[in-house]
């Protein structure tokens, strides 16, 4: 099988177990076991994907970066299943089965809400600290006009600055070199054109980091408004203002 259509039907087969097992009624007594069998194959793609990801990516900060896409995975499924117990009759969460305003009205529109709503917006179970268009107006919603012309303006932005990343002259090889890497060992002999590469380069992961994420969310919302699928509402920035991460709970939130 190739490489790329073994890693598609990994991710798919991790996501869509979950899912329908959470589409089955809460009450009834086969929910617990399709629950357990559902994390079971989450857990088993998983195990699939670490025993065959080198042959399947080459670079290992991406297979790094998917490791962790299943782990998530398992854990959300977990908390979703068994904890807050979602299913389709609620919509969601089973203790708004009586309070949600909007609950999907079919399968497809819980499937949706599901695999491509990770923040629920719009819900009342819709996940804390989700940042607005503008912190002056929280309540402020973009037309979709401009809506569109901001998103392909950070998009091509964040091309640029990617691209820009990925062409720098690199620095020297004795800066990353097997010496260099043992931290606390060598901080006493740290000069500052290495001192200052480990501070550059660890500023630049988290640049090129959170820009990654800003352009996957750019494509998604011009692709989705774009077409009539949603609306500017249902997109909301991903990112909060850099101003606010001086605490702990708002850097993750």
């Amino acid at each position: 099988m190739e490489p790329a259509l073994k890693l598609a039907l990994l991710m798919s087969l991790a996501q869509l177990s979950p899912w329908a097992a959470s589409a089955i009624n809460v009450k009834s007594s086969w929910r617990s076991f399709c629950g357990l069998l559902a994390l079971a194959i989450v857990l088993t793609c998983f195990v699939a994907y670490d025993n065959s990801s080198h042959e399947l990516i080459e670079r290992r900060n991406t297979r790094a970066v998917i490791g962790t896409v299943f782990t998530g995975l398992f854990f959300a499924s977990f908390e979703r299943l068994f904890c807050s117990k979602w299913n389709w009759d609620a919509g969601g969460p089973d203790k708004y089965r009586q309070t949600a305003t909007q609950p999907p009205k079919s399968l497809s529109r819980y499937t949706l809400d599901v695999l491509s709503n990770p923040r629920f917006i719009g819900r009342p179970w819709q996940v804390k600290g989700v940042p607005p268009f503008f912190s002056s107006e929280p309540a402020y919603v973009p037309s979709p006009t401009k809506f569109l012309a901001m998103h392909f303006a950070s998009f091509v932005c964040c091309i640029l600055v990617l691209d820009l990343c990925a062409y720098a002259i690199p620095p020297s090889t004795t800066l990353y070199s097997e010496e260099a890497i043992p931290v606390f060992r060598c901080i006493g002999g740290l000069s500052t054109n290495l001192t200052m590469f480990r501070l550059t380069s660890t500023v630049v992961f988290w640049l090129r980091s959170a820009l990654g994420l800003i352009m996957a969310l750019d494509f998604t919302a011009l692709v989705a408004v774009a077409s009539g699928l949603s609306t500017p509402r249902d997109w909301p920035p991903l990112l909060g203002s850099p101003y606010e991460l001086y605490t702990i709970r708002k850097f993750w939130g």
